[in-house]
């Protein structure tokens, strides 16, 4: 205990130096116990060191080979840092260990899906499901992988079962998350809106509700989602909903500066949308500038890289937009649709070769994903093939096959149809 004692004393002063000294005096005092091996790969994992946590796992595990959370980590390191096979190997010993234990299959099938390996996915998944029936997170990754290789009907009904049995509040929270992003998809945007309504109060029963306000705004204005401020973009351009937004965030600025500053951001997407490309500048310089985006770092850097694209686009600066769009593209490598939007504007500069890889790239890992087919269809409409065209636009019709009336993308695939029928 004094050892944990002395190396959280220097943890809590930020001397990782001598933290560590005491943890390598620990393990030579006592070379048979796993506590400080096990207590440096936390640190490090803390840190993002991963390989460096890798080591001390190891070293743990030479010391208790019988140990499953440490074979269970191991696999996650691996796959961070892109070693599926040793991930692979680590989680089938954690399986031969605990086989009642549903998080051994679990995890091998999000490494699968990882990988590509999309039918051991689905039967890794199938077993942990065969040991946990109604868990929903496992429904979740079921729905997720069929979302990706175009089970579209069955993702949908069976994430709606999970979220009727979701054992907790987060777990609801994950399955509405994942029921907006299907639906959206889907081009099915009234659904998408109505799951998203749901997630709001899901998460305001969750506490994690950023400004307290009466149950009727919470309906009308979502909680603030970033996601339904997209969803409402694609429905197309609409001033009333801009006023409102601009009034929520005056309102929200007399009480809470900082908060109201990120809504300079959706307010930048919709003017863009409207084509009043001056004042979108002038709210994404407001959003740069902001002590929101300070406090936040990182986490919403892609999605502004990508306004940033979209308004260098309708200015039509594609050089610009190139750049900004692949800074969305590789910040958030689990958003498809960041990268199908850098293809787009590849193709419109001509650089046909660079957005079939992107494209490729996307569909390597959801293999049904719409937006991706539809713009290899123009692609492929582009460099004369006809009959290419038309599989990649019937690709993504599966999935917009009960696209809203309004939803942009399947209107456009609809005319491209049109122009295909017209080609031999």
């Amino acid at each position: 205990m004094r050892f944990y004692l002395h190396v959280f004393h220097f943890l809590l002063r930020g001397d990782l130096e001598g933290a560590f000294r005491v943890v390598d005096i620990w393990a030579n005092l006592y070379p048979a116990d796993v506590a400080p091996f096990d207590l440096s790969a936390q640190v490090y994992a803390g840190m993002g060191q991963t390989k460096k946590c890798i080591d001390a796992l190891l070293a743990a595990l030479a010391r208790d080979p019988a140990r499953p959370d440490f074979l269970l980590t191991l696999s996650k390191q691996y796959e961070l840092i892109g070693d599926f096979k040793a991930a692979e190997t680590h989680l089938k010993k954690y399986i031969e260990l605990l086989p009642a234990d549903e998080r051994g299959p679990l995890g091998l099938g999000k490494l699968y899906v990882a990988s590509g390996r999309w039918e051991e996915g689905m039967a890794a998944f199938l077993e942990a499901q065969a040991l946990r029936p109604q868990d929903s997170s496992i429904k979740y990754w079921i729905a997720e992988l069929m979302d990706r290789t175009g089970k579209f009907d069955q993702a949908g009904e069976l994430l709606e079962s999970a979220f009727e049995t979701a054992a907790s509040d987060w777990d609801r929270y994950s399955i509405c998350s994942q029921l907006v992003e299907h639906y959206w998809l889907r081009g099915e945007l009234a659904k998408a809106l109505s799951w998203d309504c749901d997630r709001a109060c899901v998460r305001k029963e969750l506490g994690t509700t950023w400004l307290a306000r009466p149950a009727e705004e919470l309906v009308e204005f979502r909680n603030d989602n970033y996601e339904d401020y997209w969803l409402r973009m694609e429905q197309g351009a609409d001033e009333n909903l801009l006023t409102a937004l601009e009034a929520r965030r005056a309102d929200i600025d007399t009480r809470q500066p900082i908060l109201a500053e990120r809504l300079d951001l959706p307010l930048a997407g919709y003017l863009i949308s409207m084509g009043r490309l001056e004042d979108a500048a002038l709210r994404l310089e407001m959003y740069e500038d902001s002590e929101y985006l300070k406090v936040t770092g990182h986490v919403f850097v892609p999605i502004f890289s990508r306004m940033r694209g979209l308004l260098a686009e309708a200015q039509g600066n594609l050089d610009s937009a190139v750049t900004h769009h692949r800074a969305a593209a590789e910040g958030a490598p689990g958003k498809p649709r960041f990268a199908v939007a850098l293809a787009r504007v590849l193709r419109k500069l001509g650089q046909n070769d660079e957005a079939l890889a992107e494209l490729e790239g996307v569909l390597e890992r959801y293999p049904a994903h719409p937006d991706a087919h539809h713009e290899l269809a123009i692609l492929s409409l582009d460099a004369g093939k006809a009959v290419t065209a038309r599989t990649h636009l019937e690709s993504a019709f599966l999935a917009w096959a009960n696209a809203d009336s309004t939803f942009a993308p399947a209107m456009a695939a609809r005319q491209l149809e049109v122009e295909l029928g017209t080609v031999p």
